[in-house]
């Protein structure tokens, strides 16, 4: 897909995008512990506008959902259905803002360009990251390190059976979202591989692993969580 490239940064994949919410989390919460509360109380699709800061071009909207695979993703369309920009890091900082940011009415697309975005991240889910999602994403990096380290290890008493069966987990189902950000953590520090798969067979023991119940794992499209809207004021 085609980046409009004005806020583009180089390669920003190397940080899971649910481990950069994560860490905005904890560090909003820690500032306003309130926060801890409002927050989850929120129903999905919740929204609002904020003052664009960006340039009359840029006015528009940042969808962000859940795929069926569990894989996060924040989409930046304007007014015309143009991807502003693909940068997760880009996107993140331009939602940034205090808590007393005041509220805007919404521009009149608003839902519109939420639904277009949807289905932009349904198209992109399929045709470039697929199961695993992309291959920046924690658990395409995590699948890749565990299927090379089973090939590895083949006939060795290193590999147990739990190896085997935490790796087909990752293939098959979502990573849970504690899993994603502890194991996100870890490959992004180089930790040890002996020390990853010893966490992978400890979280897949504790089912804390992936989603794999039925009834966690029931959605079929992707999720919209919120959306936040940009609108120029004069």
């Amino acid at each position: 897909m085609k980046k409009n490239g004005v806020l583009d940064e180089e390669d920003d994949g190397e940080v899971d995008l649910a481990s950069q919410a994560f860490q905005i989390w904890k560090t909003a919460t820690e500032a306003n512990p309130k926060l801890k509360k409002i927050i989850p109380s929120l129903n999905n699709v919740v929204y609002s506008t904020k003052t664009n800061t960006y340039g009359t071009l840029k006015e528009g909207v940042i969808t962000y959902a859940k795929t069926p695979e569990g894989n996060d993703m924040l989409t930046w369309m304007d007014k015309k259905n143009n991807v502003v920009t693909q940068s997760q890091q880009t996107i993140l900082k331009t939602l940034s803002c205090s808590i007393d940011e005041p509220a805007q009415t919404a521009i009149d697309s608003h839902h519109d360009i939420v639904a277009k975005s949807l289905a932009l991240m349904q198209q992109q889910e399929v045709r470039t990251s697929g199961i695993l999602g992309s291959r920046f994403s924690t658990k395409y990096r995590l699948y890749t390190l565990l299927d090379g380290y089973c090939k590895r290890e083949q006939g060795s008493l290193f590999l147990s059976d739990e190896v085997k069966l935490a790796t087909d987990d990752i293939y098959n189902y979502p990573l849970r979202d504690n899993a994603k950000y502890i194991l996100g953590q870890q490959l992004k520090r180089g930790a040890k591989i002996e020390d990853i798969v010893d966490m992978v067979t400890e979280l897949r023991k504790n089912d804390e692993l992936c989603i794999i119940n039925e009834e966690d794992s029931q959605h079929n499209e992707p999720q919209i969580i919120c959306s936040m809207g940009l609108k120029n004021i004069e």
